[in-house]
């Protein structure tokens, strides 16, 4: 079984080296701003940007000039077998810097029953789709922010790579040189993991397809462990 609090420090680090290498701060950062914390929570911990006393974001420059924040934020646990730490829920948001509200958010949380565990919300409203939602879906409240567009569920969701990644190229927020190395190498590394769970859902599903691949696959000697149908079915 793992320790809890230093595999989160240590997620929190890889999280840190991440912004590091890819966002160019402006003169004005401070140093507050751009430290992410690890602070306890009940029997969890959270990893997010800000102080310590709440979520605030990470300035964001276009021209050395503030244009947005980027709010991070990850509650983590162990999970289930309690030999590997787990994102439980986890927020990545941007905000401009005259509103609250955020432009779009990225949104996890395991073991959600009313919506997709994994979703984006965006907020860009539009009248054609609140009237579309008004005649299909009288309950809803019309507004394109509460409409959760599933991205692939727990196991296939992007990671804050992918979000860095779309803002470096489609918003050109400033960046350090080797932005794009730092990026890849941050995505491989999340879905070498994310590989590991799913083999640890469907370990009949990962030993035929090495066997298939030529491998050797022995079974364990209490007998093979079943596929969770129940993680490859959750939206």
């Amino acid at each position: 079984m793992i320790e809890l609090a230093p595999a989160v420090t240590t997620f929190a680090q890889e999280i840190q080296d991440l912004l590091d290498a890819t966002l160019q701060y402006g003169s004005d950062a401070t140093e507050d701003e751009l430290r992410i914390k690890v602070l306890p929570w009940n029997s969890r911990y959270v990893v997010r940007s800000g102080p310590s006393e709440k979520l605030a974001g990470v300035p964001l420059y276009f021209d050395g000039k503030r244009v947005a924040k980027l709010e991070i934020e990850y509650h983590c646990d162990f999970d289930t077998s309690r030999d590997f730490l787990a994102v439980r829920k986890s927020k990545v948001q941007l905000s401009s810097l005259k509103k609250e509200d955020p432009l779009f958010r990225l949104d996890y949380q395991h073991g959600c029953d009313s919506v997709p565990d994994a979703h984006w919300n965006i907020h860009a409203e539009r009248g054609a789709l609140s009237a579309l939602l008004d005649r299909t879906n009288p309950k809803h409240s019309g507004k394109l922010s509460k409409v959760h567009f599933s991205v692939g569920g727990s196991r296939h969701r992007p990671c804050l790579e992918d979000v860095l990644d779309m803002l470096l190229r489609e918003f050109r927020v400033d960046q350090l040189p080797n932005a794009d190395v730092a990026i890849a190498e941050g995505r491989e590394r999340w879905r070498s993991t994310q590989i590991k769970v799913l083999v640890r859902d469907a370990p009949e599903i990962a030993a035929s397809t090495l066997v298939a691949l030529g491998y050797t696959v022995t079974p364990p000697e209490a007998g093979p462990r079943p596929t969770d149908v129940k993680k490859l079915r959750q939206p």
